[in-house]
């Protein structure tokens, strides 16, 4: 369960950072 939430937190970065950079 940890380790899907970790992945999951991860996949959250990038999308928000894949996001921000596209912004920019």
């Amino acid at each position: 369960v940890q380790e899907e939430a970790r992945a999951g937190e991860q996949h959250g970065h990038a999308v928000l950072v894949g996001s921000i950079d596209s912004l920019l």
